[in-house]
């Protein structure tokens, strides 16, 4: 009779540790969506494929009422006749 109340007990005990293993899945899942979301709203992604060639700010500098931040010469394929 102990025999069964101690393996009931310890059921109890691993349906409890994986439901917070659950939960924690569940948590680490969402922290991973709201970092994705703050790393693309600090992203600047360019409407056109090309090269860097100027970059007037650097890393870590905030953009206030510059016209630009970036010069990017679009590399369109040339056909000659």
């Amino acid at each position: 009779m102990e025999e069964l109340k101690e393996a009931e007990s310890d059921t109890k005990v691993a349906d409890a540790q994986l439901h917070e293993n659950v939960l924690n899945i569940s948590q680490a899942k969402l922290e991973a969506q709201c970092a994705d979301g703050l790393l693309r709203q600090r992203q600047i992604v360019s409407p056109v494929d090309g090269f860097a060639i100027e970059r007037t700010l650097g890393p870590g500098e905030f953009v206030n009422d510059q016209p630009h931040i970036l010069t990017i010469a679009e590399m369109v394929p040339l056909r000659v006749e």
